[in-house]
């Protein structure tokens, strides 16, 4: 009986890293559309039982400021794309909005780096899903934390997660 569970974990497991997947591939793909397929999000990882994954960004110089590191406001977006990621798998196939997103930006994060973005949900309810994020410079430097709120909009649905989820 524990093998079975060990294999219905891993199952799910790999049923989460297939949507968290999925949704980065539509992203970059001709249906995906402005900020996200600019910005090119790279999956590195995720742990269904933290309810966490991890997204990576190559820092280009579109994204930069006048300064020379990267702009806050695509800062944001990068952590508005990973909590959004991760809530499309808890959503289902229902559409998904951001309700709030606070940002604190610690280090400036230069031209050339990774951006890692690791988010953790912290609370799945039925309509609204809390949410937590750091920032890493080359996996080493937090730059900057996040924390948002996305409302799950029973009833819409969304063409992006075309893979049967079950959670």
């Amino acid at each position: 009986m524990e093998q079975k569970l060990e294999q219905t974990t891993l199952e799910q497991e790999q049923a989460f890293q297939a949507v968290i997947e999925h949704v980065i591939n539509y992203t970059k793909s001709d249906q995906g559309s402005g900020i996200m397929k600019q910005m090119q999000p790279r999956f590195v990882s995720c742990n269904l039982a933290q309810k966490e994954i991890t997204i990576a960004y190559q820092v280009e110089e579109w994204e930069l400021n006048p300064q020379g590191s990267m702009h806050g406001g695509l800062l944001c977006a990068a952590f508005d794309n990973a909590f959004g990621m991760i809530t499309h798998y808890f959503a289902e196939d229902n559409f998904i909005t951001t309700v709030d997103l606070a940002t604190r930006f610690l280090k400036p994060i230069p031209m050339g780096s990774e951006l890692t973005i690791t988010v953790k949900v912290r609370s799945n309810g039925r309509t609204l899903v809390s949410l937590t994020g750091e920032a890493y410079v080359n996996q080493e430097l937090l730059a900057a934390t996040s924390s948002s709120t996305f409302m799950i909009l029973r009833g819409k649905k969304t063409q992006i997660n075309n893979l049967k989820i079950q959670n």
